[in-house]
């Protein structure tokens, strides 16, 4: 499945300038949260309508972040950062946050689903022209030539769909955005380095489309998604699931392979993880997966050669392939859901996690192996008993 090729007419004036469309309106403004509500409501009709890219949804999210962060809650909280009144400062800025996010989808609740939309055209018209500045300038960086057809494809098509916002004035406005790369010294690499998120962002989506399924946003969960069957109302993969990242995995020689991986709460309770490769035809066929809990608190125990020995160790089980979103789908026993609520139940305890993936050749894992051939884990967050 492609990326949704959405263009609007009424972004091209605006678009030239590469500013948002109520940027005049909120620079006059003395409402310091004129931004961020702008792009809750973009958010909030998102979740409504599912009408954006998985990789704009990102980029929204980021902007709220950024935006939160102006706001006077957002700059007494950073302030506070370290103080001994930093909770009750942050807890005033989560306050203003959900108060803030309630209001958008309330203003929104009764508008159409249509790209249209004010803020929705606001929004695209902040990102669009960062999105294909950077494209241009990456296109012959080395990180995105390094032979990797699907982010290769995801780039282009990442590009395309900033080019196509900007109607019968891409020339000039691409024009405008080489020339100002040039005067600011913008190198390929640098410019990849800035976009690369999106790429992926993008890559998921395409990954994910090959196999008819969408992600969207879970509706009144910032922050969290799920898999959808694209065109079948109500046929969802059964977890909320987090957002899209890039750890590493194993080939068979044990070297470190970039994949996309995304994880989450099956219904049920266990711990599930998604992993998308760069092509369907592209690294290897088959993988594990292994999720080790450590056994006893120790906070310098991870650094210790021989931290696998004192482990719990908990194999996944394979979903079959029609009913899994991504090449793979890993789920763990209910017992590993189990085993990390009681260690982060412990108040000041210290305990460390390991998930290793990779061909059946490197399992079992080898007791000692050196920290840097070992990465950190970070369950995601689970449900209090059983299920959800």
């Amino acid at each position: 499945m492609n990326i949704r090729w959405l263009t609007f007419v009424c972004l091209a004036v605006l678009l030239v300038q590469g500013v948002p469309a109520n940027a005049e309106d909120e620079a006059s403004s003395p409402d310091p949260y004129a931004s961020l509500d702008s792009w809750m409501r973009a958010e909030a009709l998102n979740e409504r309508c599912n009408m954006l890219n998985y990789f704009e949804v990102r980029t929204i999210d980021k902007a709220i972040n950024d935006a939160a962060q102006d706001t006077p809650e957002g700059q007494a909280s950073n302030f506070a950062a370290g103080q001994s009144w930093f909770e009750e400062t942050f807890a005033k800025y989560k306050v203003m946050l959900n108060a803030h996010r309630k209001q958008a989808k309330t203003e929104v609740s009764g508008r159409p689903c249509t790209g249209a939309d004010a803020d929705i055209t606001a929004a695209r018209s902040a990102y669009a022209p960062y999105y294909l500045r950077a494209m241009l300038a990456a296109q012959n960086a080395p990180e995105l030539n390094s032979g990797r057809a699907g982010q290769k494809n995801a780039a282009m098509q990442l590009g395309q769909f900033a080019g196509k916002m900007f109607g019968a004035n891409y020339q000039s406005v691409a024009s405008q955005l080489v020339a100002q790369n040039t005067n600011e010294g913008v190198t390929p690499s640098s410019a990849w380095k800035g976009i690369q998120s999106s790429v992926y962002d993008a890559l998921w989506q395409i990954r994910l489309g090959e196999k008819n399924y969408v992600y969207q946003p879970y509706p009144g969960e910032p922050g969290y998604f799920r898999a959808k069957l694209a065109n079948v109302d109500g046929a969802y993969f059964p977890a909320r699931l987090g957002r899209r990242f890039h750890p590493d995995i194993r080939d068979a020689s044990g070297a470190r392979i970039r994949i996309n991986q995304a994880e989450g709460v099956m219904n049920s309770g266990r711990i599930v993880i998604l992993v998308s490769k760069d092509a369907a035809n592209w690294g290897p066929n088959t993988l594990e997966a292994e999720l080790l809990v450590q056994k006893e608190p120790d906070l310098m125990a991870w650094n210790k050669e021989d931290w696998r020995a004192g482990t719990i160790r908990f194999r996944a089980e394979q979903l079959a392939d029609p009913s899994c979103p991504a090449d793979f789908c890993f789920v763990f026993p209910a017992e590993a859901s189990d085993a990390i609520r009681v260690r982060r139940a412990e108040k000041g305890a210290s305990y460390n996690y390991e998930l290793f993936i990779g061909p059946p050749n490197l399992f079992p894992l080898k007791d000692e192996e050196s920290t840097y051939q070992r990465d950190k884990y970070y369950p995601p967050t689970l449900p209090e008993g059983q299920g959800e």
